[in-house]
């Protein structure tokens, strides 16, 4: 059976001069030439078998007498022979892959607890003493970096959000006597892009992003009113709404950049990870707008943009939470910096949930989309 020559592989692994490093790793500083020669030295004992029995198939049949007991030893005879030429194409296979790990310049070879990890330039596999009966090599798809000592995370990536704003009580309704402020809270949206940088690695399991990302939040009001400005003090204007004008659409948009300070821990499930962040940003509000459309008595459509003429809180910060899984997240942002500046208007604190596509998924995504 393969479970005789993967033993073989096995012994010949554990016949590599094994050297013990600081971080606990060790290094096999003999190449893997003993395995193949292992693999080489089965493959002809398999080939000599398969010659016997065909020696002896071909005995049977030069006797001239044909029986029923003859030709079920001819057809045992033949069934072994199949079994071992699966065997030797398996063999063939994995010789075949030993030497194009050979052939790479850039290789390291690591033994720890029960995986021997093969690096080369594009790493893609890994040898798993656990299903040596079964494999000899494992695929990864070029997906992970010494598999069992690198922390792998992703923090960066686009995520679509709901966004709205929430009052000192942690709830969505306007505060006491700013009724103008109450949302639409079904047309609040956002996204951010968060830029992909290598973690800083605490454990095998665990590390620190600190990275950045440009936000654009959008809210919208549900009731007619202008926002007046003088001086840094806001004025309620109801004249639209006493004119009998009632807006369409009352959005305020802001755009900022921030630098997120995100921790995050791997969970493995089977073969994939959960993925658990916990984080800080702060960041700068750079731009402002509000939008404002009707319709009026002789049913043209109405717009008016007004450009930084808010007082906006210009410095914030907040915190970060998400868990994904398969490059998929689930994230959540609430910014204690309130929204406007002290003093001008009501205290409201932004809020965002929403799901964020992963760097790698997101490379994935953009690649079969080439590949149409």
């Amino acid at each position: 059976m393969l479970l005789t020559f993967f033993i073989e592989i096995q012994h010949a692994v554990a016949q590599l001069q094994i050297q013990t490093i600081e971080n606990g790793k060790t290094e096999l500083h003999t190449p893997i030439t003993e395995a193949n020669s292992a693999l080489n030295f089965r493959k002809n004992e398999l080939i000599k078998a398969r010659n016997k029995f065909q020696s002896a198939i071909d005995s049977l049949s030069s006797i001239s007498t044909d029986t029923s007991s003859q030709s079920l030893k001819i057809e045992a005879l033949n069934a072994g022979i199949n079994s071992i030429t699966i065997q030797i194409d398996s063999i063939t296979s994995a010789i075949d892959r030993l030497n194009k790990f050979e052939d790479s310049k850039e290789k390291t070879y690591t033994f720890n607890d029960d995986i021997l990890s093969i690096n080369i330039k594009k790493p893609e596999n890994f040898i798993s003493s656990k299903q040596l009966d079964s494999i000899i090599a494992k695929r990864l798809e070029g997906k992970l970096i010494d598999p069992i000592l690198k922390f792998n995370g992703t923090f960066g990536g686009i995520s679509f959000r709901w966004d709205a704003l929430t009052n000192s009580d942690f709830g969505f309704s306007a505060p006491e006597g700013a009724e103008y402020l109450e949302q639409r809270i079904a047309r609040g949206f956002g996204m951010d892009y968060t830029l992909n940088i290598r973690p800083i690695q605490i454990t095998r399991k665990c590390g620190l992003f600190i990275t950045g990302n440009i936000e654009i939040n959008h809210y919208s009001f549900r009731n007619t009113f202008d926002f007046v400005v003088k001086d840094e003090t806001i004025t309620i204007d109801y004249t639209k709404q006493q004119q009998g004008i009632k807006f369409k659409r009352f959005n305020l948009r802001t755009i900022a950049f921030n630098i997120p300070i995100d921790f995050q821990i791997d969970i493995p499930i089977h073969r994939n990870i959960l993925a658990i962040d916990l984080g800080i940003e702060g960041g700068i509000r750079c731009f402002n707008r509000t939008k404002q459309i009707w319709i009026d008595d002789n049913k043209d459509r109405n717009k008016q943009i007004k450009y930084s003429d808010l007082t906006i809180q210009q410095w914030k910060y907040s915190l970060l939470a998400g868990i994904g899984y398969k490059g998929i997240s689930l994230t959540c942002q609430y910014t204690p910096t309130p929204l406007f500046k002290k003093g001008t208007l009501p205290e409201v604190y932004p809020l965002a949930v929403g799901i964020k596509i992963n760097t790698k998924l997101l490379n994935k995504i953009l690649d079969k989309m080439e590949s149409l």
